[in-house]
Order: structure tokens, then C-alpha cells, then sequence
């Protein structure tokens, strides 16, 4: 979703785009990916000292429930990302919680095959490690 399909459908569903809007919207357009609350305050932080965790957490729910960001859980935390599709197919780092899309539907040749029932969205979640974390859990014997 780009910047201006995200402000059309603020706009749409009666609301501004605010300056902590604006600068939400412009952080995760430039994260590949999902990111917890935390990331994306942290990165929000260094431009805008005065927000507050909980404006971006709210303003992160707002845009969530209108369909700009797509939201998922990670274990024990929420994770949001730019709306792109009806699924989500990400895989997680257990050992340092980096999150990645899967550009591919794991699902497709099944999906195809399902009869009397139309899915509207799936989700998949693969957990394991990371190049980077396995090597270094390798390297731990």
C-alpha cells in the first residue's frame, strides 16, 4: 500500500492525517517487514521526542481496524506491517525475534484444491532461526 491509499482511506473512514499519523505511515513504508510496537516507537522516537508509546500504540490499532496495516501475533507480541494482501506468511527468529515475509504462499497448491469453502485470508507463522542466530547457536556446542 502506498502513502496516499493509506491517507484515501484515513480520509474514507472520517479521519486526519495527523502528524503522528504521518510519521507512523512514513516508518513502516520504509520497514521491510513487521515490527512490534517497540521497533516501530524506537524509530519514531529519534525524529519525534514529544509521541508517546501510547499514541503510537493507538494510532497503530486505529490503522490497523481500517485496513492500512496488517496485524499479527508473534508469540506474546503484536506485530504490524503495510496492508499488501489478504495473507501473511512470515517466519521468526526464537532466538532474536526478527521477523520476515515470505514472499511466496506456502499454502497455494492447497488452497486450489479446497472445495465448497471460499478463504478470505490464512495466516502462517514459521519459527526457527536465522542464518545469522543459528550459526552463532552452532557455535555454541
Amino acid at each position: 500500500m502506498t502513502k496516499e491509499e493509506a491517507v484515501n482511506i484515513l480520509h474514507e473512514h472520517g479521519f486526519k492525517l495527523t502528524p503522528q499519523r504521518d510519521i507512523i505511515l512514513d516508518t513502516l513504508l520504509s520497514i521491510d517487514g513487521y515490527a512490534t510496537v517497540k521497533d516501530i516507537y524506537s524509530d519514531i522516537k529519534e525524529e519525534q521526542p514529544c509521541i508517546s508509546p501510547d499514541t503510537v500504540y493507538r494510532n497503530l490499532e486505529l490503522l490497523s481496524s481500517i485496513g492500512i496495516l496488517d496485524e499479527t501475533s508473534m508469540g506474546h507480541s503484536r506485530v504490524y506491517e503495510m496492508h499488501r494482501n489478504a495473507h501473511t506468511h512470515v517466519m521468526k527468529c526464537l532466538m532474536c525475534g526478527k521477523i520476515e515475509s515470505l514472499d511466496i504462499c506456502p499454502l497455494d497448491y492447497c488452497l486450489n484444491r479446497i472445495k465448497n469453502f471460499q478463504v478470505v485470508e490464512h495466516h502462517i507463522e514459521i519459527l526457527g532461526y536465522c542464518d545469522k542466530c543459528a550459526n552463532r547457536k552452532g557455535n555454541s556446542k
